[in-house]
């Protein structure tokens, strides 16, 4: 018969196995840092994106309510329509044209 060597546990198979166990404890911890550190700066960068959002939005917010004032209206009128109060006479200054005839003899 052929004898069968037989496995023994050793301190030096323990030790090994502490190694091994220690290691992939170690590899999992420092992905689980890389990764916290790649949440925290994509939450900033969100964080940053939020605050100018809401920088964009209270400018909005401004200009809306400016644009619903009276005083707004009023000056919108006056300027892109040419509207006048009742009473007041508008005057608009034409650019002069020279004749082409007077150009032409020069």
């Amino acid at each position: 018969m052929a004898s069968r060597r037989r496995f023994k546990v050793t301190n030096r198979f323990f030790a090994l196995l502490l190694t091994v166990v220690l290691l992939s404890l170690g590899i999992r911890w420092i992905q689980g840092f890389v990764a916290q550190r790649g949440l925290e700066r994509e939450m900033e960068a969100l964080q940053a994106d939020l605050d100018a959002t809401r920088g964009r939005a209270a400018q909005l917010e401004a200009e809306v309510s400016e644009m619903r004032s009276d005083a707004y209206v009023e000056r919108k009128a006056r300027e892109e329509l040419g509207l006048v109060k009742p009473g007041e006479e508008r005057y608009q200054v034409v650019p002069a044209q020279e004749d082409e005839s007077a150009t032409e003899s020069r």
